[in-house]
């Protein structure tokens, strides 16, 4: 890196304002140019302006995003692989580019289900990736923001699943396919708490979202967990104490 970055520096300041130039370059090394892409990027932001008032839909259908990717999601998400101080500040480029983009929220989610959901790499990172993406997510919910909390409802139906299915590519153009089971230790049970500490607290100022969420987790599915589901139990019994009512319960 030492070697090629004097070089990748010079060439970025003769085409940095070329944006088609930049896209495909940052592309191929943003890696070796890791501040460079986060200035560029907020750069590219900053010329969008702000929505006051927005509403955000979370929805999409499946191979929607195969093409026409949006350039700074596709270069942003680069940092979602990686275990760095620099995924944080993607995570927040991103949410504040959705801001001023409000229609680009369901391709946002879908990179996040891509890129970082759980997988047997982040055991040895103590989920560093995962803590990092909810940490900001529950910290937007306390503040009652709008689109992090919507955010945060729309994923954790994602991340309090058991299992999770990875698609990897190999080398000679090969792929592998395996699915990574959540383990039960205490850095998950941390995890799952502070999702359902969060749902518990905010339940009432959006009842809606929360409910969807309660609702989705409780679906009946083939890859439970026993151990964590027991470990859930107690805040999912919890949420129905202080939350629901006779009337929220259908006899089918």
């Amino acid at each position: 890196m030492d070697k090629i970055k004097p070089d990748l520096v010079n060439y970025w300041n003769i085409i940095r304002v070329e944006n088609d130039k930049s896209f495909d370059f940052l592309n191929s090394f943003w890696f070796y140019l890791q501040d460079h892409t986060l200035v560029f990027t907020y750069q590219q932001i900053e010329t969008f302006p702000k929505i006051e008032e927005a509403t955000f839909d979370t929805s999409y259908e499946n191979n929607q995003f195969n093409y026409n990717k949006d350039n700074l999601i596709e270069l942003l998400g680069n940092f979602f692989r990686l275990n760095s101080k620099y995924l944080k500040d993607s995570i927040e480029l991103l949410f504040e580019y959705v801001t001023r983009k409000p229609e680009k929220l369901p391709e946002l989610i879908h990179k996040i289900r891509e890129l970082l959901i759980f997988d047997r790499d982040d055991e040895h990172n103590d989920f560093y990736r995962q803590k990092t993406l909810f940490n900001i997510l529950i910290e937007g919910v306390n503040k009652n923001d709008e689109l992090l909390s919507t955010t945060f409802y729309e994923l954790s139906k994602t991340f309090l699943s058991y299992k999770f299915q990875q698609f990897k590519g190999g080398s000679n153009n090969s792929f592998y396919h395996y699915q990574y089971p959540v383990p039960n230790n205490n850095t998950i049970q941390e995890f799952r708490t502070k999702i359902w500490e969060t749902l518990d607290n905010n339940f009432a100022s959006r009842p809606e979202m929360a409910f969807k969420l309660l609702k989705n987790y409780s679906r009946v599915h083939p890859d439970v967990n026993n151990e964590i589901m027991e470990f859930d139990i107690p805040f999912v019994l919890n949420i129905i104490n202080n939350h629901l009512s006779i009337e929220n319960f259908e006899t089918l």
